[in-house]
């Protein structure tokens, strides 16, 4: 699965929970670079100073992604 920037670790454990082909990888800034991509629930947890967060498309793009990703695996599941 290819990503459009920098993912945080939760969300790419749950995209490949969802995968069920044998070979699982996640790539990263894959097509574009649009910062990080954090789970709505570590938003701001004031690790590394935010720095995440200045740049990232906003605290809900980790989870929109996430979840819009998950969908194109959950459709692709039938090939395997």
């Amino acid at each position: 699965m290819a990503f459009p920037g920098e993912s945080l670790t939760r969300n790419g454990l749950a995209i490949k929970e969802t995968m069920k082909a044998p070979h699982k990888m996640i790539l990263g800034n894959t097509g574009d670079a649009l910062g990080y991509f954090i789970p709505s629930d570590e938003w701001q947890t004031g690790k590394n100073d935010n720095y995440e967060e200045t740049v990232s498309l906003g605290k809900t793009a980790g989870d929109t992604a996430r979840d819009k990703i998950n969908a194109l695996v959950t459709a692709d599941n039938a090939n395997f």
